[in-house]
């Protein structure tokens, strides 16, 4: 072949194989292995760029390389370097080669929210009470420094945060109807930027050089007339929901300007209509509420979906459990006991990815529908009032929508995980287009989605879902991944995991390796055990470690 095909023609075809082919290739001959290594550079440059489902600029290897957390890639020069690291990342990530774990002790002291900043390589992080440092910090990955903070008296304790990595905008709440906003020092300002007076006399009293790493900018004070109650900042977009006037405010970053979208009933108080989370595309606005996710067209403010829909075996507790999946009751006997993180983080790398066995579901959507149940179903949610009390144990809390903004997955605190495809087409086939993970007996906490990874914290373990994205209904495989993060099953800490982020190259959480537990002793009388303090840190899981390195 290498007499009759031209070499161009050769290398095109080779750009199409997996690289443990390429290898093989090189073993075929003198001929194909001195052809394949004289163009090592073009042939991984490609699969590299084949690979990859960003819009990464893939000229230059440096700009190839991207904006990480995490300092991976700096001695990185070569397509080839570049190749091998990303496929030992998704090697790490599935268990198949080990990862680090590490600890952030001063940056995260009485961590609620955080944000990971890619560009800068810094955390920013809310306060819950009791902080001596600030109600809001800037810390360095690297080095646990904090380089820049706001003091507790301006960011009230268990402020939520917002932050866009790419664009530098943080978002926080300051008030029942203020929106702070601020933008990283080290980019451009913003050409419409208003900040308060006490914003400017913040930023005035930080001293030293104003582009430091680091550090941030005021940018405005944002005002509603409802009180808000959840906000995301993808930008653009600011998205901020007020449960009290049923309206959720689209703000415009780039020109500080709003829309407003009617998203349901005011609130009342028997509690009609809970915000819980929202989240925002570039088309669509998204909405938990106790019973429903609603999605709402950006361009005309309709409800296109209200998911689940009324009428579907996807609001029938009973008929939804037959077209589950759900985990094996029987984990693997390799999980590490409790305890695995304690108070002392050793960094000696281990295999930190558990696949997890799931259990497929146990009717078609066809027998799931015509199912004679001995009794009715009854709605899995208490009646509106008593539901207010209770402070929405069962509810939709968070939804994320891939960066194509085609699908979308939404959890529900009573065990569900729901992956959405093609939402925009509407309720019809609908069934079809939704997959449902069940963590049995377990409630789901927090929710990350990059598109390519689902990061999901319960109360009995942290979880990575990895969605098949050319699975459909029929095929024979499963439409998803779910891998365990071992070392993280100490449910006392886990039910006071506050906060978890998902980036390429690590998964971060919140974790109290010292919760104060206690145990009854002879006279009844409960007793601390080990007498270790209650202050969360923040742990990050390095999936990028390399065994040559």
């Amino acid at each position: 072949m290498l007499g009759i095909l031209p070499a161009e023609t050769l290398l095109e075809i080779l750009t199409f194989l997996p690289l443990p082919d390429l290898n093989s290739v090189q073993l075929t001959c003198k001929d194909w292995n001195r052809l394949v290594r004289t163009n090592e550079e073009y042939l991984f440059r490609n699969w590299f760029r084949a690979s990859r489902d960003d819009r990464a600029d893939f000229s230059e290897v440096e700009l190839a390389k991207g904006k990480h957390a995490l300092k991976w890639l700096e001695a990185v020069t070569t397509w080839k370097g570049l190749a091998r690291r990303h496929i030992l990342l998704e090697r790490s990530w599935t268990g198949k080669e080990k990862a680090v774990i590490r600890s952030l002790p001063l940056a995260s002291h009485m961590v609620h929210r955080f944000k990971v900043d890619e560009v800068e390589q810094t955390l920013l992080i809310s306060n819950n009470s009791g902080s001596l440092i600030g109600g809001l910090k800037v810390a360095d990955i690297a080095s646990d420094e904090i380089l820049w903070s706001l003091p507790p008296r301006y960011v009230d304790a268990y402020a939520h945060v917002e932050y866009d990595s790419p664009s530098g905008y943080l978002a926080f709440n300051r008030s029942s109807h203020e929106i702070d906003l601020w933008q990283r020092s080290t980019d451009p300002p913003h050409p419409l930027s208003r900040p308060s007076q006490l914003q400017s006399m913040l930023h005035a009293n930080e001293g030293g050089q104003p582009q430091e790493r680091g550090k941030m900018v005021p940018v405005a004070i944002l005002n509603h007339a409802g009180q808000t109650r959840a906000f995301r900042l993808v930008y653009p977009t600011l998205l901020v929901a007020s449960q009290e006037a049923g309206t959720a405010y689209v703000w415009d970053i780039p020109t500080l300007t709003c829309e407003e979208i009617n998203v349901g009933p005011g609130w009342t108080p028997w509690g009609q209509q809970w915000i819980y989370y929202v989240e925002v595309s570039q088309t669509h606005v998204f909405v938990c509420s106790d019973n429903q996710v609603k999605v709402f067209d950006r361009a005309d403010g309709s409800c296109i979906l209200e998911f689940p829909p009324t009428n579907s075996i996807l609001n029938s507790p009973a008929r939804q459990q037959m077209i589950s999946y759900s985990l094996d009751r029987n984990p693997s006997a390799s999980l590490p006991t409790p305890d695995a993180i304690g108070r002392n983080i050793s960094e000696k790398p281990l295999y930190a990815m558990t696949a997890c066995e799931l259990i497929r579901p146990t009717r078609t959507r066809k027998e799931a529908q015509d199912a004679d149940l001995e009794t009715e179903d009854v709605d899995w949610h208490p009646d509106l009032e008593a539901f207010a009390h209770a402070g929405g144990l069962f509810a939709f809390s968070a939804v994320h929508v891939s960066p194509n903004g085609k699908d979308f997955i939404a959890v529900h605190t009573k065990e569900c995980l729901y992956y959405v495809r093609d939402f925009a087409k509407g309720v019809e086939g609908l069934e079809d287009r939704t997959t449902i993970l069940r963590f049995s007996s377990a409630s789901i906490q927090n929710l990350a989605f990059d598109g390519r990874r689902a990061l999901v914290t319960t109360s009995k373990g942290v979880y990575i879902l990895t969605p098949d994205l050319s699975w459909k209904e029929g095929d024979e495989g499963d439409p998803f991944m779910l891998h365990m993060v071992a070392p993280f099953t100490d449910r006392y800490a886990l039910t006071h995991l506050s906060c978890a982020q998902l980036t390429e190259t690590a998964i971060w959480l919140t974790w109290h390796p010292g919760v104060r537990r206690f145990h009854m002793n002879a006279e009844g009388i409960p007793v601390e055990v080990n007498g270790i303090r209650n202050a969360p840190l923040i742990h990050y899981v390095d999936f990028t470690y390399d065994p040559e390195a």
